[in-house]
């Protein structure tokens, strides 16, 4: 097969070509992600009971609910916690369970929990817990205009935000929602022998369009519609009750009608002023980058137009930590390049190691096209196995160019050269790379959540080694025979050798003749290897202490706390943070919980719970579109 590549090398150069091209575009549209995005087995059920303590929720909702998704297939554990007002309950499944079938299964029973549960309970909610659901992105709009304001201007900018490409959702919180409240007078009910069900059912029934039907005139059809909703507060005034004698009872004379807002559930406050958040879920597969931009370019353009004092903020921003890890892969990558090439003229000369070096990026680019194809994503682990095995890569075309090299400096021609050299260790150069890929193989099979998240090491690394091997037997003698140029015979003995070479030489020479001593001396190393790691190492970690860029400080005060009281709690802390200077934005929530889920921690709506999330001030570099001015600026705001 070599030899037929060598002399039709037309498809090879077009193959070469393609690698370059097509590598380069499958690498640039490659989705960019913090991590891989993996399937957890586990699922919550949430079921809100506002009013009621946290003994009753355990004895009416969890308890039923617990009972009936016990004897679920695959079932491993099952976390429940019962606070005020809500019922979670965590079933984490085996790591072979199809969650979507896990997932309409608990639906199913949690409908027949149902009939256990008090009807005034709300409805159950059954949700799949996955990291695509977590937001890339915040955005957090504060200012000093009213709290309308600020949600009418999220909301506008929250229907850009869903048309992006890559865009799943954009769930808004914080602000205060419009509410037309109907306060009744009891003593004029009494009066009039009216109860609360017959102010509500007269309002409900006259706030509804009515469809008339369809009437035909001449040569036309028209659909006809009496609207009836309400627009004004006088016309909810104005809405008759019921007849007393000759006169209509109306809504005015047993009620006022006030144009309020729906009570308060949460505080949200941006560095101290009231704001607006909204969360940016990306799709599963999406380029995160590509999103993260667009959607900052989205809000800038929509910030052009705000009223003067409301401003923008993005936190938690995920595509800021892709984009650094992948400019340190390019940057790694170009420094490996460097001082790989530089090894090779050191031993191998400079036109060799020129034909090692051009293995890299071939090899990289290949990999590249068969994760575009697999849909494997450039995430944290695809990255760190690519900067694993870039040293390993170019072995095999080490091997190969040096002994064609051999075969030209015995007078051959370089197609005969590329042919003989390249057949001659094409055997053991795959037998090489078989060991190596038989040895992370195994890793293939992880099983568990763990696995899901690790199983792109080995396959990268695989990937790429096999690719490093189309390229050493395919690509490289066909660039061989093409570039190389004749030399004359070479003597087989050489008599002025390098200085490196012959200080080498005389220590393979000792070592052979002392063959006991070196023997032992090898034993002796191993094992005091393994001493000095017993007693000098410092343990082991999944991931090393790294300096973090942002956190969350979450508050729980006493069951039963209001929260106005857990608000003046939270100021508290805001104080201290206001005079730290190393945070950058915080923005706090009260009202909300910041527990975890996966543990069987409640992080819906809470009056006695609270989080704090704030950025900490990172290099002028880094900084992106729409971070907040330094503390000076925002002071002076």
């Amino acid at each position: 097969m070599i030899e037929f590549l060598v002399r039709h090398r037309a498809p090879v150069l077009l193959l070469i070509i393609c690698t370059f091209i097509f590598g380069a575009q499958s690498y640039v549209d490659l989705p960019r992600e913090n991590f891989p995005d993996v399937k957890i087995p586990f699922v919550m059920v949430t079921t809100p009971y506002v009013g009621v303590s946290p003994r009753d929720i355990e004895n009416l909702v969890t308890r039923p609910i617990e009972t009936e998704v016990a004897g679920l297939s695959g079932l491993e554990d099952v976390l429940s916690s019962s606070a005020e007002g809500v019922s979670v309950v965590t079933l984490k499944f085996q790591p072979d369970v199809d969650i979507q079938d896990a997932l309409q299964k608990v639906r199913d029973r949690v409908s027949r929990a149902e009939r256990n549960i008090p009807e005034d309970a709300e409805d159950t909610i059954v949700q799949e817990i996955s990291y695509s659901d977590i937001p890339i992105m915040f955005i957090n709009i504060a200012g000093d205009a009213d709290e309308t304001v600020l949600k009418e201007l999220a909301e506008d900018l929250q229907d850009d935000l869903e048309r992006l490409p890559g865009a799943l959702k954009v769930p808004l919180s914080g602000g205060r929602t419009r509410a037309i409240r109907v306060q009744v007078d009891p003593k004029r009910l009494a009066h009039y022998e009216l109860s609360l069900r017959d102010v509500s059912d007269a309002i409900g029934n006259e706030n509804v369009n009515v469809p008339g039907g369809e009437v035909t005139a001449k040569r036309a059809n028209f659909l006809v519609r009496i609207p009836g909703e309400f627009a004004t507060v006088d016309e909810i005034q104005r809405v008759a009750i019921t007849r007393r004698g000759d006169r209509p009872v109306f809504v005015r004379d047993v009620a006022q009608v006030v144009d309020s807002f729906e009570d308060r559930s949460t505080y949200s406050r941006m560095n101290g002023r009231p704001s607006v958040s909204l969360g940016v879920v990306k799709r599963a597969g999406a380029n995160i980058v590509e999103l993260a931009t667009s959607a900052k370019k989205v809000t800038a353009e929509h910030a052009a137009l705000w009223p003067k004092g409301v401003e923008y903020r993005v936190l938690a921003d995920q595509s800021r930590d892709v984009g650094i890890m992948v400019n340190e892969l390019q940057n790694n990558m170009i420094l490996a390049l460097m001082l790989v090439v530089s090894v090779l003229i050191f031993f191998m000369g400079v036109r060799n190691s020129l034909f090692v070096a051009l293995a890299i990026p071939l090899s990289m680019l290949m990999s590249m096209m068969v994760f575009s194809l697999m849909g494997i994503t450039l995430n944290m682990v695809v990255l760190f196995s690519l900067i694993l095995v870039l040293g390993m890569l170019v072995d095999n075309a080490i091997v190969l160019v040096e002994n064609i090299y051999r075969h030209l400096e015995m007078g051959k021609t370089p197609l005969d050269a590329s042919i003989e050299g390249a057949k001659e260790v094409a055997l053991p150069v795959a037998a090489s790379t078989a060991t190596t890929v038989a040895a992370f193989a195994p890793l293939l099979t992880w099983t568990g959540i763990m696995g899901e998240f690790m199983v792109y090491l080995p396959l990268t690394l695989i990937v790429v080694l096999l690719s490093s091997l189309v390229v050493a037997l395919i690509m490289l003698p066909v660039l061989t025979s093409l570039i190389l140029s004749p030399r004359e015979k070479k003597k087989q003995v050489e008599e002025n050798p390098k200085a490196f070479l012959r200080a080498y030489r005389q220590v393979l020479q000792w070592a052979i003749r002392h063959r006991f001593t070196t023997s032992f001396s090898t034993v002796i190393i191993l094992i005091g290897s393994f001493v000095g790691y017993y007693h000098l190492n410092h343990g082991s970690e999944f991931f090393p202490e790294t300096e973090p860029d942002r956190a969350i400080i979450a508050i729980n005060a006493p069951d039963g706390t209001d929260l106005e009281e857990t608000d003046r709690i939270v100021r508290q802390v805001e104080e201290i943070l206001l005079a730290e200077k190393e945070v950058e934005t915080y923005v706090a929530e009260t009202g909300v919980g910041a527990g975890d889920p996966m543990q069987g921690g409640t992080s819906g709506l809470a009056t006695n719970a609270a989080k704090i999330t704030l950025n900490f001030f990172t290099h002028p570099a880094k900084a992106q579109l729409g971070d907040i001015p330094r503390r000076e600026d925002s002071r002076q705001t």
